[in-house]
């Protein structure tokens, strides 16, 4: 594990930090409550709430340093209608990157994923089989921002990402 902070960072903080497992998962029907409500709160069309995401993705990417082009194969976990990853620039040869997360989107999302050479599945993290072909190969990076506090599972995420990840792993969140 190593820290690192962003370009242009004016403060460091040195924290002595030892892992601490996350709590244990939300029992399902809580899980199924928050996942209506986020389905209810992002809809299935482009409205004021995907700006306001998209704007604060710019925050997430920078404390987070992500790249300005895109490493050649980025999973982004919990990606929503709205990923970063529409928007971080990739060479069409490069291999398509995946975006996962379980809320329904609109066939002009998925439009605009595929647009963006990004495969989007439609499943919970926790779902994720690293040895079905779309995983198997892995990734040069992992994305996951302000996401873990609607998982079922963020410890089966976390550790799903030592299997998934041969390079960096990026994570915010508040």
């Amino acid at each position: 594990l190593q820290k690192s902070y962003p370009a242009g960072a004016t403060k460091k903080i040195d924290l002595d930090v030892k892992f601490i497992l996350p709590p244990d998962p939300l029992p399902t029907p809580v899980w199924d409550g928050a996942h209506a409500f986020e389905s209810n709160w992002w809809g299935l069309t482009h409205n004021e709430r995907w700006d306001d995401e998209i704007k604060k993705q710019e925050t997430y990417a920078r404390l987070i340093d992500v790249p300005k082009e895109r490493p050649s194969r980025v999973l982004d976990v919990g990606c929503g209608p709205v990923s970063m990853l529409q928007r971080v620039l990739g060479s069409p040869n490069d291999p398509a990157s995946v975006g996962v997360d379980p809320l329904p989107v609109s066939e002009e999302t998925r439009r605009k994923y595929a647009a963006a050479n990004v495969t989007f599945v439609n499943c919970k993290a926790e779902d994720i089989d690293p040895k079905s072909e779309l995983f198997q190969d892995g990734f040069d990076e992992i994305w996951m921002y302000n996401c873990l506090q609607h998982t079922e599972s963020p410890e089966k995420i976390l550790r799903l990402f030592s299997k998934l990840c041969r390079g960096t792993i990026r994570i915010f969140e508040w």
